[in-house]
């Protein structure tokens, strides 16, 4: 959404900057609002390129921290719990990316809460850890 905001004025700026030019300037108004377009678009590009780089490697960091607390089949919240309450965001993306490249892996079991009434649990453990 900022990226588009960002768009939106850097056109208006330079449609406005063409039409207010006179004849002789204007070749050299839309070269050099081309050019500027263009090196900002490059920039929002490396910003963009780089902020997921970071996020990449911020939910792989996460990941191994969730795989060092899974030394048992536990819930996500357990595990959770265990973290000491980390960004949850992170958390459950890190799971999906578990998840996604095969170093965990779950299964919901039955289990009987305090009125016997059944619930279903989803447990959490590293691949092939348990079965």
């Amino acid at each position: 959404m900022f990226e588009l905001l960002i768009g939106a004025i850097s056109l208006a700026i330079a449609l406005g900057q063409v039409v207010a030019a006179r004849q002789k300037e204007r070749v050299t108004t839309v070269i050099a609002a081309t050019i500027f377009g263009c090196v900002a678009i490059a920039g929002i590009l490396y910003y963009q390129y780089d902020q997921s780089q970071r996020h990449e490697r911020r939910i792989e960091h996460v990941a191994n921290l969730v795989l060092n607390v899974m030394d048992r089949p536990q819930t996500f919240d357990d595990i959770y719990n265990r973290m000491d309450y980390p960004n949850y965001r992170e958390v459950d993306e890190a799971f999906g990316l578990l998840f996604e490249s095969g170093r965990s892996e779950h299964q919901t079991v039955q289990m009987q809460g305090p009125n016997n009434e059944p619930h279903a649990v989803g447990l959490y453990f590293k691949k092939g850890a348990w079965k």
